[in-house]
């Protein structure tokens, strides 16, 4: 993913990266969930993503919700 690679060479210019999203919560209500593109973790695991399915299942895992 393109976001994934300009983090690990850019990353360092900015304050932070984030690849952000908007879901609906269990209570009805939209919430914004946050990947940490600072985060090396985080970042290889973008970088591998084909599909939709597999973005869902980052942020799930490791996106950061905000309430």
């Amino acid at each position: 993913m393109g976001l994934a690679k300009f983090a690990e060479r850019h990353g360092g210019q900015f304050g932070r990266v984030q690849l952000i999203r908007k879901e609906r919560g269990y209570d009805g209500k939209e919430h914004f969930v946050r990947l940490n593109m600072g985060n090396t973790r985080i970042c290889q695991r973008v970088r591998g993503i084909t599909s939709n399915t597999e973005l869902d299942r980052v942020f799930e895992e490791l996106g950061e919700r905000e309430d």
